[in-house]
Order: structure tokens, then C-alpha cells, then sequence
């Protein structure tokens, strides 16, 4: 019986924690649906809100690696992956019209609310961002 009652109170404090996480990210969402829409500008900003100095920075590192691709056709989520408790790490494609560009994505979850993404990690080279597992290298 107490078995039982330690098993439950573990779960019930390791699931809703993760099932948060998961649910209230939706500057995350929000800001890849903008890129649907070819406006990497306002995905970054969306992701950086609360370092707009960083975001600009990024952008303009974006912008010098994008030059030449084209519009954005789509995106995709490659995977989804909880480093700890507290950050998640997305591989996101951005398919552009010439080739991909690939993004890691950490998001920070600081205090059980507030969700940050921590600095992008981009090239158009897949092997410098996908876990080895999907790039076969």
C-alpha cells in the first residue's frame, strides 16, 4: 500500500510538470507558425522577446546565412527532446526554396512559467545541427 501511494505521489509530481511544459509553450508555436508565413523577422522576435538585443544580433546572422535561398515553403519539427526537467530542445527545418536551413532550439523553462529560448544554434548544414542518430554521420 505504500508502494502504491509513493508511486502515485511521483508521478503526479513528474507528469503535470512535463505535461506544463509542453502545453504553455506557445511563443515556441507561435513563432515557427510566423516562419510558414516566410517572416523569420518576427519568429526571432517571438522567441527573444525578453532579449531584443540578442534577437537583433541573430537576425542579422540570419539574414547573411538566408541570403540566396529564397522564400520559406515550410517548416518542420525534425524532433522534440527534454534535456532535463527544465529545457527542451526542438531540431526545427526551415525549408527554404534553394535548401534547408537547420535550427536547434532550447527552451528554458525558468521557473515552472516562464519559458526562454536560450541562443540559436543554425547552419544548412544538416551534421552541424541534427543529433548524429538522424544524420547517419
Amino acid at each position: 500500500m505504500n508502494f502504491r501511494l509513493l508511486l502515485g505521489l511521483c508521478l503526479a509530481v513528474v507528469f503535470p510538470a512535463t505535461r506544463t511544459m509542453a502545453q504553455t509553450d506557445t511563443a515556441f508555436t507561435t513563432g515557427l507558425q510566423a516562419c510558414n508565413v516566410n517572416d523569420l523577422r518576427t519568429c526571432i522576435r517571438t522567441w527573444y522577446a525578453h532579449d531584443p538585443a540578442y534577437a537583433a544580433r541573430l537576425q542579422t546572422q540570419l539574414d547573411k546565412a538566408t541570403q540566396g535561398l529564397g522564400d520559406i515553403l515550410s517548416t518542420e519539427i525534425v524532433q522534440t527532446r527534454d534535456l532535463s526537467k527544465r529545457v527542451r530542445r526542438h531540431y526545427v527545418a526551415l525549408y527554404y526554396q534553394a535548401q534547408p536551413l537547420w535550427l536547434r532550439v532550447d527552451r528554458y523553462n525558468t521557473d515552472g512559467v516562464r519559458l526562454l529560448t536560450l541562443p540559436l544554434k543554425f547552419s544548412t548544414t544538416a551534421e552541424e545541427i541534427l543529433p548524429r542518430e538522424l544524420t547517419g554521420e
